[in-house]
């Protein structure tokens, strides 16, 4: 009965590993979601109310949640800083604290950080285009993610299984 439990126990500890290791997958498309979601409202918010961009940055980041929420918080923070003027180098700090140890790729921080050049900059027609350029290039990084975490996410899902039941065997 002790070995039947053993072996049991490694079974799921195999299968735990696989599906701990095709996490960072599932977590880069829940991180793009939310930056997208969290951008779109962004967008919205600056094209139907005049209030400085870092008030609607506050407003957003306590409305949302997430790593996204805690992106713009981090930015209102940065800004908020006397030594602190520059909407940029803000928003491009906040980028490497929030995202730095995140499941994002480099490319999907680089696109982020490139939106803090035009944001708040120009009128909104130019900042319309600026944010259809920011949408389309997360989107097509989460399609990308999705594709690597329905392939990858699968095989170390299998692999982790694979590796409980090849363990038991030897065990046997």
């Amino acid at each position: 009965m002790l070995d039947f439990i053993l072996y049991i126990t490694i079974l799921f500890a195999g299968t735990g590993v696989g599906y701990l290791a095709a996490r960072p997958y599932e977590n880069r498309v829940i991180h793009l979601d939310e930056l997208l979601l969290t951008l779109k409202i962004l967008q919205a918010e600056m094209e139907y109310r005049s209030d400085p961009l870092p008030d609607l940055m506050d407003r957003i980041a306590g409305r949302t949640t997430g790593k996204a929420s805690h992106f713009l918080s981090t930015v209102c923070q940065l800004l908020g800083k006397k030594d602190r003027y520059d909407l940029y180098e803000s928003w491009k700090q906040a980028v490497d604290e929030v995202y730095g140890e995140s499941a994002l790729a480099s490319e999907d921080k680089e696109i982020l950080s490139q939106a803090g050049i035009e944001l708040g900059k120009t009128d909104m027609a130019n900042q319309h285009a600026m944010f259809a350029h920011l949408f389309k290039g997360l989107e097509n990084q989460r399609k990308e993610a999705d594709e690597e975490r329905r392939k990858k996410g699968r095989i170390y899902r299998t692999l982790g299984a694979s590796s409980g039941v090849l363990a038991v065997i030897m065990l046997l």
